[in-house]
């Protein structure tokens, strides 16, 4: 999630180059994303920073209209999946320090950083070859890593 600050950037930069005191201008502004679950990085900042960096926590929160998505497309396929996802973003498995441990079938055994690498990624990518036939089944994998770092 984009921090706060950014996306009251937008909205006063579309209010001057506009010359309109209007929220965005009046401009329809989509965001996306669970806001329970994502928080904007904050360099070294903690828990409470990130929350307050957060688009929640912006003043033009109350001017927005929140509609709810109801069904996970990337979970539908996996209702196990899609139900633990729903549990973390309610609270529901994390401990006393807020942290959130996997099941073991979702967790990759450490090795060494080489190894366990290998072993991620034919486990995603398992099959190549299908992937050559049929673009879009590629298209539903990722490998997502919060520093975008592989070093």
């Amino acid at each position: 999630m984009a921090n706060n600050a950014a996306i009251e950037a937008l909205d006063k930069f579309l209010q001057d180059l506009c010359k309109n005191t209007a929220v965005f201008e009046g401009k329809l502004v989509v965001f996306g994303g669970d806001f329970r679950q994502v928080f904007p990085v904050v360099r070294g900042g903690s828990r409470s920073q990130q929350i307050e960096a957060s688009m929640i926590s912006s003043h033009m929160w109350i001017y927005l209209i929140k509609i709810p998505l109801t069904l996970n497309m990337r979970a539908h396929e996996d209702p196990g999946f899609m139900e633990y996802l729903m549990r973390i973003g309610n609270g529901e498995v994390t401990n006393e320090a807020g942290q959130v441990r996997l099941p073991l079938p979702m967790v990759v055994p450490y090795t060494t950083h080489s190894e366990s690498l290998e072993v991620l990624i034919s486990y995603v990518y398992s099959d190549l070859g299908l992937f050559a036939s049929d673009p879009l089944k590629m298209m539903k994998k990722a490998i997502l890593s919060p520093k975008n770092d592989c070093g």
